[in-house]
């Protein structure tokens, strides 16, 4: 099962863009500090997204359609910058808010520092640097086979893996019995720090798959396999999950998990990424799966009987 804490640091970042962490915290009063800063920098996406909460006070509710501040960043040692722009959104519970956006793809293995300064009043500004990490796929190693298992190891090189899911694209479900699905589950373990920049995971393939028709969603069908994708959610070295993890109840807190200055927040750097296979007949036979391939198999040689008579 994966661990509680990246679900709730992903969830951080994700809930603060759209509208789901609360705008009424109450930060340390008698501070400098500016502005509420929440998302995280994707190098494989042409386009960013960062809300931008201003400090008075507590961290009320935005509801001027423009921010009296100005969102640039810079990428250390090339020079490269962008200055982003405002935009005035509804979040789906109905509140509103700022959320800055740059036609923008970081670089990957670059140090970003993002600037958010106040137009008015004090000019105070507000800032955080970012690790991107580098972009990488996660490799499937020759199988580890036994007569009762085979083990598929899966490695990637990155700074953290944040959080883990599996998918099975079958045919045969019964709510969709002739279209392809993909089935996303979590019970199985994560990637693991491999240490020397490198996580690991061994996927058991048959006792997986085999947990898997037995729940509730493929019970009674019969299954046949198209691929299998492995998908881990890559991030920088800023999203460190502290010992003993995070506390649900605290995750809101000013300075709980925070690496901005001149405000509160955190703003990371990640991206999704995956590969997929296809296991083989044998594999999938002793998993209790069935191969689309079978399928096309079975149609070839009918219509190979059939046009030679």
């Amino acid at each position: 099962m994966l661990r509680t804490a990246p679900r709730l640091l992903i969830g951080l970042a994700a809930l603060a863009l759209l509208g789901g962490c609360s705008d009424s915290v109450d930060p340390t009063l008698g501070t400098a500090q500016a502005f509420s800063l929440y998302g995280y920098l994707d190098p494989s996406a042409d386009r960013q997204a960062l809300r931008v909460a201003p400090i008075v006070g507590t961290i009320v509710a935005d509801t001027a359609r423009t921010l009296a501040a100005t969102v640039t960043s810079e990428e250390l040692g090339t020079g490269r910058t962008v200055a982003w722009r405002d935009s005035f959104v509804t979040y789906r519970d109905g509140s509103t808010g700022h959320v800055f956006v740059a036609d923008y793809t970081p670089t990957p293995g670059a140090t970003v520092e993002v600037r958010v300064a106040e137009t008015t009043g004090e000019e105070r500004v507000t800032a955080v640097r970012i690790s991107v990490p580098t972009l990488d796929r996660p490799e499937i190693g020759s199988f580890l086979g036994t007569s009762a298992e085979v083990t598929y190891p899966i490695r990637v090189r990155a700074p953290r893996v944040l959080t883990t899911s599996l998918v099975y694209r079958v045919v045969g479900l019964r709510s969709a019995p002739m279209d392809t699905v993909a089935v996303s589950f979590s019970d199985f373990a994560p990637f693991e720090d491999a240490g020397g920049g490198t996580w690991g995971l061994d996927l058991p393939f048959v006792a997986t798959s085999r947990a898997f028709l037995s729940s509730p969603a493929a019970e009674g069908a019969t299954l046949r396999l198209v691929d299998v994708a492995v998908r881990a959610f890559v991030t920088g070295p800023e999203w460190d999950i502290p010992v003993g993890g995070l506390d649900e109840d605290r995750i809101v807190e000013p300075g709980t998990f925070s690496n901005v200055t001149g405000g509160f927040g955190f703003v990371g750097s990640g991206y999704w990424t995956e590969s997929r296979w296809t296991p083989s007949l044998t594999t999938q036979s002793n998993a209790h799966l069935r191969s689309i391939l079978r399928a096309a198999e079975s149609c070839a040689i009918i219509c190979g009987i059939l046009k030679n008579g």
